[in-house]
């Protein structure tokens, strides 16, 4: 018996949108996010040029061109 054709991944109705500071890079994220922290380390201090980084995960995200 042939295989049904595999169906695209399903959207959440609900995502997040962002964007890098020079709108080159745009991400969407499925919501609510699996998890989250806040990252109060030297280098993260550093490397965002913040008092922490966060960052958050998600079961599904895309990356596309701005």
């Amino acid at each position: 018996m042939p295989k049904a054709p595999a169906e695209p991944p399903k959207r959440s109705a609900v995502q997040a949108v962002g964007a890098c500071a020079c709108g080159a890079v745009r991400l969407e994220i499925d919501v609510p996010a699996v998890w989250a922290w806040h990252d109060h380390s030297r280098a993260g201090r550093r490397a965002h040029g913040g008092a922490y980084a966060t960052y958050v995960g998600s079961w599904r995200s895309r990356i596309t061109p701005g």
